[in-house]
C-alpha cells in the first residue's frame, strides 16, 4: 500500500513540475510581405500593357521553411519558433514582386510563378536569391542575381546582381518584415527601370 502511495506521489509531483517548467506555450505570430510600390487603398483594374512572365526566383534551402530567419552574427542563423510566414516566403516574394511591377509598369499582363505561363509575354524575369534575411532592429539584406530573358529563345537581355541593404526602423519582427518589403520594393524599381530602358531600345 505504501509503495503504491509513494508511486502515485512521485507521478503527481512529476506532472506538477512539468506544468511549472513548461508553462503556457506562447502563440505564434504570422507575417507576410507587403507591396510597397503599389497603391492598394483604391480600386484599380489594369488590362493590357507589356506582357511579363515572372519567376521562378530560386531560394536557398535554409529560407525554405515557415519560420522567419534572422542572424545574430554573420555565421549564426536564428530560426524563430513562434514568428512565422503566413504562407511561404517564396510565394510571398513572387506575389509582391508581381504586384509591384504591375503598378510600376502600369500593366495587368503578368503571369506570376507558379501560375499558368501560357500568357503571351515580351519578357521573362527569373532570379536566384542568395540572401533575404536580417537582424532584428538593425538591417535586412536582399542579395539576388536576376535576369531578363526572351521567353521564346531564353536569350538574356539583362543579367545583374543586386545587393540591397535596408535599415530596420523599429523593434520586433513586424519592423523586420516591413524592411524586407522595402528591400523588395527597391528591387522591383530596379527591374522596372531596366524593362523601361529595354522598351526604348527595341
Amino acid at each position: 500500500m505504501n509503495k503504491t502511495l509513494n508511486l502515485l506521489a512521485v507521478i503527481l509531483l512529476g506532472v506538477m513540475l512539468s506544468g511549472c517548467i513548461g508553462g503556457e506555450t506562447r502563440p505564434s505570430n504570422f507575417y507576410s510581405l507587403s507591396a510597397t510600390e503599389a497603391d492598394q487603398s483604391v480600386n484599380i483594374v489594369r488590362a493590357g500593357g507589356v506582357g511579363l512572365r515572372l519567376g521562378p526566383f530560386t531560394f536557398p534551402e535554409y529560407l525554405s521553411r515557415p519560420n522567419i530567419i534572422t542572424r545574430s552574427t554573420d555565421n549564426l542563423v536564428v530560426v524563430d519558433e513562434f514568428d512565422r510566414w503566413a504562407g511561404s516566403l517564396e510565394d510571398d516574394f513572387h506575389r509582391v514582386l508581381g504586384t509591384n511591377l504591375g503598378s510600376l509598369l502600369k500593366t495587368g499582363s503578368i503571369s506570376v510563378y507558379p501560375a499558368d505561363s501560357r500568357l503571351q509575354a515580351k519578357y521573362e524575369i527569373q532570379g536566384e536569391i542568395n540572401a533575404f534575411e536580417g537582424s532584428l532592429a538593425e538591417k535586412v539584406i536582399l542579395d539576388v542575381r536576376w535576369f531578363v530573358l526572351d521567353p521564346d529563345s531564353d536569350k538574356a537581355y539583362v543579367s545583374k546582381q543586386s545587393v540591397i541593404v535596408e535599415p530596420v526602423t523599429g523593434e520586433g519582427y513586424a519592423a523586420l518584415v516591413l524592411a524586407q518589403s522595402h528591400a523588395l520594393g527597391k528591387l522591383s524599381r530596379e527591374i522596372a527601370d531596366e524593362l523601361k530602358q529595354l522598351d526604348t531600345m527595341k
